[in-house]
């Protein structure tokens, strides 16, 4: 029953975030890049699903699995509105971050001490990569730039974001960490958010969680 639960919720939540945003991006036309990171920063919260209905268990894979296939062919066929980039036929980074966070709750199974810092790396990506592609999509023309597609004024986004996305995480869970280690976290997400063509769903979510657990575990 806590199973089907589980889905019950995860699923529900995470549809009425995608037509939700997608739905609000139709009527009051804003960007299509400011629908897709809200999109982005608000499914973290399916984390917390994950965490509480299947930790331990090998359907806490299920979710993840299948929103690989669902924004695979969302890529493809374009069915939600605002959750890809317009023009950019090939864009898989909402493929990379499904496939992220399948490894990540992959990583639970083998090691459950990773369980909270998995959860640590999943906001870090959400709100400290979905904020830095916004502040450098609406302030990034007047802001240095890192590399040829990322801007200064981003990486200071994902680094205050992705200690937003900490404090507002261990609202629900023991993080465990402190200040200092949240601050040295962010740091390293803002440097990892710098690699490009959607990889930097994997660079944050495997650094940050790796981080996060020698903090936690280790130190």
């Amino acid at each position: 029953m806590e199973y089907l639960f589980g889905y019950l919720i995860g699923y529900s939540f995470l549809f009425a975030i995608i037509l939700g945003v997608g739905a609000l991006y139709k009527r009051l036309g804003f960007s299509g890049e400011l629908a897709r990171k809200l999109i982005h920063i608000l499914i973290c919260f399916t984390w917390l699903v994950l965490y509480k209905c299947f930790a331990g268990s090998w359907q806490i894979l299920v979710m993840p699995i299948s929103f690989v296939i669902i924004n695979a062919l969302s890529v493809k066929y374009k069915f939600f509105a605002g959750m890809e980039r317009e023009g950019e036929k090939s864009s898989l980074g909402t493929v990379y971050y499904a496939v992220a966070i399948t490894i990540l709750m992959a990583l639970t199974l083998i090691f459950e001490e990773t369980l909270i810092p998995t959860g640590i790396a999943v906001f870090a990506l959400s709100f400290g990569d979905g904020a830095a592609a916004i502040g450098g999509y609406y302030l990034g023309e007047k802001s240095p730039k890192i590399t040829k597609t990322k801007t200064l004024v981003g990486s200071v986004f994902c680094f205050i974001f992705t200690v937003i996305g900490i404090y507002i995480l261990s609202i629900f869970v023991p993080v465990e960490l402190s200040l200092y280690e949240v601050l040295i976290i962010s740091l390293a997400a803002s440097a990892l958010e710098l690699v490009g063509h959607g990889l930097d769903n994997f660079s944050i979510t495997l650094g940050v969680t790796l981080l996060a657990t020698i903090f936690r575990e280790v130190l």
